[in-house]
């Protein structure tokens, strides 16, 4: 049985529910609340509340139970660092959050988009899990979470919806953004014959330490009216973006979803189209540029090259520490394709984590030169 305390404050003007005291919703219980709701005192809910006005917490708010944000129209949202165990976006509108809204267990998007003001966040548990996430019902804006695994971001922005998925995120107590994004600059992505300017996804670590993950994006066929899609990476515009191998693509309806065959470092992604020589450009990447060699996924723990645009002859791979002392040096493409490097140095120790500069030597299978320079990052 339910008890609920709770005082209105000139309900027909102000259309304000107010509880200075205590309010508690038991299992099964469920209280519908059509006015904003100004809580002030104590708040527990293990069973279910509809809010169709905004959500004003000022005191404490507890319990296992579903708050769902069911209003038509725009509903605002402060909760004073108070978690939700379980929060449901439905009855269509916008819900804007205005300070950091944090979830433990479960995210339901039905209807309705989340968008934040100044100093709004949204963020979700390592165990958290998002059902739902459609173009009626999305994140318009950085959404986080911790741990990892497999990580669902069903974001958009305006009236375009694309989620992207962390298919197998490896990395020490990581938590991650990632945002859809329609302000492209006005940059040269070289490399490539064509490349989606309508929107891009972007990553990043706020906290901990990310590894890789292989990754999955949705995309409708009019974003890029080709079978030769392919995924791009990059941590910034002023770097030279490089090809996710693609594992497949699968088609439903107008949406395409692509899942890279590797895993991603990047902090940008891409859509792109392939060119139709399989021959890369030196701008392109030829080695995985990231190893970590405590990672639980063995794909990780070393450097390899990939690919089959490389031949064995003329290949020269060198590694520098800080100062300038080679640390690692191979002519054997067939080695660094097989058991690539892990982090050891030319006298067997190990080395210490940072930023090793490399350059690459190398021949295309067309019999094109390549000269490469870069940076390997080594994680312990």
């Amino acid at each position: 049985m339910s008890v609920i305390l709770f005082f209105l404050a000139c309900p027909l003007c102000a259309q304000t529910v107010f509880n200075g005291t205590s309010i508690y919703v038991a299992n099964e219980g469920m209280i519908h609340l059509p006015a904003e709701v100004s809580n002030e005192g104590y708040f527990e809910n293990n069973g279910l509340v509809e809010a169709g006005g905004d959500w004003i917490n000022k005191g404490v708010y507890h319990g296992t139970g579903i708050l769902a944000l069911v209003g038509g129209d725009a509903q605002s949202v402060k909760i004073n660092d108070q978690p939700f165990e379980r929060l449901r976006i439905s009855g269509g509108g916008v819900k804007i959050f205005e300070d950091k809204v944090h979830v433990k267990n479960l995210l339901t998007l039905e209807e309705g988009i989340v968008q934040f003001s100044q100093g709004g966040s949204l963020s979700l548990e390592a165990h958290a899990k998002i059902v739902g996430g459609s173009e009626q019902s999305y994140i318009s804006g950085a959404l986080t979470q911790e741990g990892v695994g497999y990580k669902f971001f069903p974001v958009g922005k305006g009236d375009l919806y694309r989620p992207f998925e962390l298919l197998d995120v490896s990395g020490i107590s990581p938590r991650i953004s990632l945002e859809l994004m329609i302000d492209m600059p006005n940059v040269s992505i070289s490399g490539y014959t064509d490349v989606c300017e309508k929107f891009y996804w972007k990553r990043e670590t706020v906290s901990g330490t990310f590894f890789s993950s292989p990754v999955s994006a949705t995309y409708e066929h009019d974003d890029m009216s080709s079978d030769k899609v392919m995924l791009i990476q990059g941590n910034n515009f002023d770097d030279a973006f490089s090809l996710l191998a693609t594992e497949q693509i699968a088609e439903s309806g107008r949406w395409s979803n692509i899942i890279s065959a590797e895993g991603a470092t990047g902090n940008i992604f891409m859509l792109a189209l392939a060119r139709t020589s399989p021959v890369r450009e030196d701008s392109q990447q030829y080695i995985s540029t990231t190893l970590s060699p405590n990672a639980t996924n063995t794909v990780n723990q070393s450097i390899k090259a990939f690919g089959d645009y490389l031949v064995e002859d003329d290949f020269h791979l060198v590694v520098f520490n800080r100062q300038g002392f080679i640390v690692f040096e191979t002519t054997s493409l067939i080695n660094m394709q097989q058991s690539g490097w892990r982090g050891v140095a030319l006298n067997g120790s190990m080395l210490p984590s940072g930023a090793y500069p490399y350059t690459l030597r190398a021949k295309s299978i067309d019999g094109a030169l390549i000269s490469q320079k870069g940076k390997i990052t080594i994680l312990r």
